[in-house]
């Protein structure tokens, strides 16, 4: 007769909770954006098979979008969902991205609001620079949503612009697209 306390071996697919605190460590450290994409496009579809409302925000949904910056996946420090919508499905917007496995939509919040509320409240360069960038990529979308965008908002990035080094031409053009002047 076999001891029922004896430690049996886990199920064929599965782990111990020993090996579950080694393979969290390791991702920790070891993630990759093959690896995000790769969550992401499982999240999405429990989330999408439940009906359950959900968005992609921050420097993640930029990099869905072609933004540059790293994504660090390690951070314990993430305090909430700064700028995040009340209803995420009626404040998204679906960004098609192609990936190894075909074409993939991701709602994806407006992140310009949530960046430059980001941005006024933390004054972060990450933050900065996720707004260059959707700026630079979205030039009319910007243009055509800017007085719906806060002003007090817009103006604390373009001052921050103007203390830096941004060549004159660039200035304009940023303060055009925000509408301010």
């Amino acid at each position: 007769m076999s001891n029922p306390r004896q430690t049996q071996p886990p199920p064929p697919g599965t782990y111990t909770s020993s090996q579950a605190f080694v393979m969290a460590a390791t991702a920790a450290t070891r993630t990759k954006p093959e690896h995000l994409l790769s969550a992401t496009q499982c999240i999405c579809r429990i989330l999408h098979e439940n009906q359950i409302p959900f968005a992609i925000m921050g420097g993640f949904s930029l990099a869905l979008r072609g933004g540059q910056r790293t994504v660090d996946s390690g951070r314990s420090d993430l305090g909430g969902s700064l700028g995040a919508p009340d209803d995420p499905e009626s404040a998204s917007e679906i960004v098609l991205i192609n990936t190894l496995t075909g074409e993939q939509k991701y709602p994806v919040y407006p992140l310009l609001v949530s960046k430059l509320g980001a941005y006024f409240g933390r004054r972060k360069m990450s933050d900065f620079n996720d707004i260059m960038f959707i700026i630079h990529k979205y030039p009319l979308r910007v243009y055509d949503v800017r007085e719906q965008l806060n002003r007090e908002y817009r103006q604390a990035f373009v001052d921050a612009l103007t203390k830096g080094t941004a060549p004159p031409q660039l200035l304009s053009s940023i303060k055009e697209t925000l509408g301010i002047v």
